[in-house]
């Protein structure tokens, strides 16, 4: 250990020297010698440095050796878990014995034996409405379960699906395709090959850059400046490579494979899919973006083998507004958009009752 330590230190001041010298700020003065002005730069290693709002979240999340990760279970209003994400409306949190965001009453009415007639599986944006669709289908006489959570993505979608979603038999389920999930999906296939935990995977928190990517230097942690230094060579001098996306006709194949393995889990525990296509905010506002290109390919692939999909730029056009669906800051749809979203997946359900089938 005492040497690799020592090794370590002289590579450091090796490598300090020259960061030293490369810095200096060289100028010219009349008949005397160069001499230079000495000002050494730590160079920025590109370490991960969690956001305030993501070291908030994350004392309240748990680790889940299937779907990565879930809040921590039977949070209620007493626990004081408050938090405030861009400019929309400061949320309290509360879930359920699992880890699902669920409030109060929807809690009470599942435990109490009350039929789940809509689980919704999905990421933040469905996670974010759990409260406002809760109301909404409560008054058309059906309970709504929130399932989803943020940052999962499809095959975690087919995890809970099959885990929790499937015993409770319920009517309907929503299963959300927004513009980042498709994109995650080569982050959750190299977690589960890892066998590390989600967060130990992801540089300690729930969103981070995954491990292979980073560079851990051990005992040199300690010394930041030193660690910051030799952290920034190695990138110049052994980069590393994060996780590829994959590329569109990946994405769309992965996303094509997960969402017929979930509608076919669906209809044999007796319930009904409805893929819930949520656009970006540019997609919204413009009707196509740089991301809404899996989504796109995506919808007549699903509707040809009989998925049912509501794509919901259109019941957004028709407000005459898309803008006011949305927060201005953060890029998540607002009441007014859950609201219509709701409406729009409620007229689906209802066409289809009337008709007996599953395309949209």
């Amino acid at each position: 250990m005492m040497r690799f330590l020592g090794k370590t230190a002289v590579f450091c001041l090796i490598v300090l020297a020259g960061q030293t010298v490369l810095s200096l700020e060289w100028k010219a003065e009349k008949r005397r010698f160069i001499v230079p002005t000495i000002s050494v730069r730590v160079p920025d290693p590109g370490a991960y440095a969690p956001a305030k709002e993501i070291r908030d979240v994350q004392p309240y999340l748990k680790a889940d050796s299937l779907v990565g990760f879930l809040w921590k279970e039977n949070i209620d209003s007493g626990d004081n878990a408050r938090f405030t994400w861009g400019d929309q409306e400061p949320c309290l949190l509360s879930t359920d014995r699992w880890g699902f965001v669920n409030g109060s009453e929807a809690k009470a009415e599942r435990k109490e034996g009350e039929k789940v007639a809509v689980i919704g599986l999905g990421a933040s944006f469905m996670q974010g409405a759990s409260s406002v669709w809760y109301d909404f289908f409560s008054l058309h006489g059906m309970l709504y379960y929130n399932m989803a959570t943020h940052r999962h993505t499809l095959p975690m979608f087919n995890d809970v699906l099959a885990r929790y979603a499937v015993p409770l038999r319920p009517t309907w389920i929503v299963y959300e395709l927004n513009e980042a999930s498709p994109a995650l999906i080569n982050d959750y296939l190299a977690w589960k090959r890892s066998g590390l935990d989600w967060f130990d995977f992801h540089g300690g928190t729930w969103s981070g850059p995954p491990k292979n990517s980073q560079y851990d230097l051990g005992p040199l942690k300690k010394y930041p400046a030193v660690n910051a230094i030799a952290v920034a060579v190695l990138k110049k001098t052994l980069p590393k490579k994060s996780v590829s996306p994959g590329s569109p006709d990946e994405q769309k194949r992965l996303c094509l494979t997960y969402i017929l393995a979930a509608d076919s889990a669906a209809r044999t525990a007796g319930s009904r899919m409805i893929v819930l296509y949520v656009p970006g905010k540019e997609t919204a506002f413009y009707g196509k973006s740089k991301t809404s290109g899996v989504p796109d390919a995506l919808i007549p692939l699903l509707a040809a083998r009989d998925v049912a999909v509501l794509d919901l730029r259109k019941p957004f056009d028709d407000t005459g507004d898309p803008r006011s669906l949305y927060y201005a800051v953060d890029g998540h749809w607002n009441k007014n958009g859950m609201l219509t979203a709701a409406r729009a997946i409620k007229a689906v359900m209802d066409s289809l009752e009337r008709t007996g089938g599953s395309k949209r």
